[in-house]
């Protein structure tokens, strides 16, 4: 945990793979994922917490995404399960 995640840019992931790899991957405790930008997903842009990666007291704040989910059903830019 204690972990910061800050100032990253992804853009044009999943170009072999197209679900389930995201821009960024989150998971853990007490961590921090600010002021990243994720553009141009099929799937998601930021995937993590729930079923794949425990998730506790994580702070999101001032991120972007933008063209997510367009290739996939039952989805979100930001998706946790």
């Amino acid at each position: 945990g204690g972990l910061i995640v800050e100032g990253n840019t992804a853009h044009h992931v999943a170009l072999w793979k197209r679900t389930y790899m995201p821009g960024i991957y989150w998971g853990g405790v007490s961590n921090i994922y600010r002021n990243n930008t994720v553009v141009y997903s099929p799937h998601n842009c930021f995937l993590g917490g729930g079923d794949f990666e425990d998730g506790v007291d994580n702070l999101f704040e001032g991120n972007l995404l933008s063209d997510c989910t367009f290739e996939t059903i039952d989805s979100g830019g930001f998706y946790t399960n």
